[in-house]
């Protein structure tokens, strides 16, 4: 299978999903930004957005996403997902803790399907997915893709401070998703990174995950 935008190993990407509004929800949503299920009681879809590693090996592409999380259940109803590149830390953590707001999305349509993808990533990869396994605690996904596009081509050197804030919010969700204070040394480790080497995004980044995870680290 052509793996297209993605590459062999583990892509760290945005994750776009759509699941339909509580009704508490549906009012004052943008048309632009939400479609309707079919049937009479159908409530728009509201676009979803949270990091996730997307698994390419030996041509097969596959994402292991924890059950009862809002990408997994869309996954399962919907059946697709967009896998989102953006060198943006602080949107990392801005979605692996809270929803952002739907103006951040643009609809992209194929063969009569709509999906979502964050408004400014750099390029987007849109797959229709199977469900492979499933256990008490994570859903086994197949990718297949549908369509792509890359949208910026600026090069980003490597930075460091960056790839300690992918770290650091990986981390942040397992000690507040287990309350393992085990966590606390790692995410001290990368953060401290993340601010010797990242640019100020990078530190506004962390910044926020501090704020999010309730903790202090220093």
């Amino acid at each position: 299978m052509e793996l297209g935008i993605l590459t062999e190993g583990i892509n760290e990407v945005i994750a776009t999903t759509a699941g339909a509004c509580r009704k508490d929800e549906s009012r004052g949503e943008s048309e632009s930004t939400t479609t309707t299920n079919t049937g009479n009681d159908a409530l728009p879809l509201r676009p979803n957005a949270a990091p996730m590693g997307i698994f390419c090996r030996k041509g097969r592409i596959r994402m292991r996403v924890y059950r009862g999380t809002h990408t997994e259940e869309n996954m399962r109803r919907n059946g697709w997902v967009v896998a989102n590149v953006t060198h943006d830390p602080v949107v990392f953590v801005e979605t692996a803790f809270g929803d952002i707001g739907a103006d951040r999305f643009t609809e992209i349509t194929h063969e009569g399907t709509t999906f979502w993808r964050l408004k400014d990533c750099e390029a987007w990869a849109a797959f229709r997915c199977t469900v492979l396994h499933v256990s008490e605690d994570l859903s086994v996904f197949e990718l297949h893709p549908v369509a792509e596009e890359i949208i910026s081509c600026e090069v980003h050197p490597h930075n460091r401070g960056f790839s300690s804030v992918i770290d650091a919010t990986i981390l942040g969700t397992r000690y507040v998703m287990f309350n393992d204070p085990a966590m606390l040394e790692k995410i001290r480790y990368h953060r401290d990174i993340a601010l010797k080497c990242g640019s100020e995004r990078e530190r506004i980044a962390i910044k926020k995950l501090d704020e999010v995870i309730g903790i202090s680290v220093d």
